[in-house]
């Protein structure tokens, strides 16, 4: 992924998968520019109570 602020490489910091959803945190490495990311986790089942 690239910076918003400066176009260069952001690295991975984490990333956390909660219910559908997986959140990977982004940190660029030239500015210090932090990105949350949210991505659908697809193919998992949904539980059901």
């Amino acid at each position: 992924m690239k910076c918003e602020k400066c176009d260069k490489a952001m690295t991975e910091l984490y990333d956390v998968a909660e219910r559908e959803t997986l959140f990977v945190r982004w940190e660029c490495e030239e500015c210090s520019h932090e990105h949350l990311e949210r991505r659908p986790i697809e193919g998992q089942a949904v539980a059901t109570a």
